[in-house]
């Protein structure tokens, strides 16, 4: 049995979707799809078309589609801060939030997510990103919002974080051995 030829081109390859001629091959299927994007005005292979209906390559929608969910995040945080210090400013919010660095938003927006009381109550030392939230918004003037760390249930303080590897060793307990 062959494989049926290209609509296209009239080539005997592995057909990838079809058009209204018949089934196309991927390099027609591509050809027929590549264009100039709307947005940055390359000549590429188009995906989609954008809000204003032009039409957009890939690099576009993804740049697009990270904005958006940037954006998301950042309502997320600036909602669960009001909540908490309403007399903050949303920009105030949002600079710290930068502050934090554009890698810790995903993680700063999923925490508050599912920890709505972690800026009241703490602790909100960590993950790391909210630790360097919370300064950033102590800095910028939040009241009701200090930075809590974790406490140790034995003693019922906060605990130190560990400065370095040879910190760790005073975490331990003098009948913890190591495996090799």
């Amino acid at each position: 049995m062959s494989t049926p030829a290209c609509a296209g081109c009239g080539r005997q390859v592995r057909l990838k979707a079809s058009s209204p001629a018949g089934p196309i091959c991927s390099a027609c299927h591509a050809r027929r799809h590549t264009g100039t994007c709307g947005s940055c005005g390359r000549d590429t292979v188009l995906v989609g078309r954008n809000s204003d209906g032009q039409p957009w390559c890939n690099r576009c929608y993804t740049a697009a589609t990270a904005a958006h969910l940037a954006e998301q995040r950042r309502d997320i945080v600036v909602a669960a801060v009001a909540v908490v210090e309403p007399g903050l400013t949303d920009d105030a919010v949002r600079a710290a939030i930068d502050a934090t660095g554009i890698r810790g938003q995903r993680r700063l927006a999923c925490h508050l997510q599912d920890h709505p009381d972690a800026l009241r109550s703490g602790p909100n030392s960590a993950p790391p990103a909210l630790g360097r939230f919370v300064q950033a918004l102590v800095a910028a003037g939040a009241q009701r919002i200090t930075l809590i760390h974790p406490v140790c249930a034995d003693w019922l303080r906060p605990r130190a974080s560990p400065a370095g590897p040879s910190a760790w060793t005073s975490w331990l307990q003098p009948n913890v051995f190591f495996r090799k």
